[in-house]
């Protein structure tokens, strides 16, 4: 996968900053420079954006090196199915989050009621 490389490569071609992918997308310079190092993959939501910034193909974005190989040809324009399913992929990862923090929470409760059985339980 080039998603990292990819991502950094086509930021300075567009003479962009991080701070600027960062506010385009609604995410944070740090996520931006974590995407590019490869210290975090973005979600599938995320990539779909991120070729839609630098308009290429999804495909490109992740599985072609475009400083080397160039790209396959004219992105593909979003059609109505995936900006519903792009619309999708986020509310998921943002129901996902809440159920993980609602379990962190749980988690503190049975800490902070019954250390023992937190001990019991893995989580004390």
């Amino acid at each position: 996968m080039y998603i990292s490389k990819n991502l950094k490569y086509l930021r300075t071609k567009a003479t962009k900053s991080q701070e600027q992918v960062a506010h385009a997308l609604g995410k944070k310079k740090i996520v931006i420079s974590q995407y590019e190092t490869g210290r975090s993959i973005p979600p599938g939501d995320i990539l779909v954006k991120l070729a839609q910034y630098f308009e290429v193909s999804i495909d490109d974005f992740v599985l072609r090196d475009i400083e080397k190989e160039g790209t396959s040809g004219d992105p593909v324009k979003p059609t109505p199915q995936d900006e519903a399913l792009t619309a999708l992929l986020a509310r998921m990862e943002n129901y996902v989050a809440a159920l993980e923090g609602n379990m962190e929470e749980l988690r503190q409760q049975i800490r902070d009621k019954n250390p023992e059985l937190a001990k019991e339980l893995g989580i004390g």
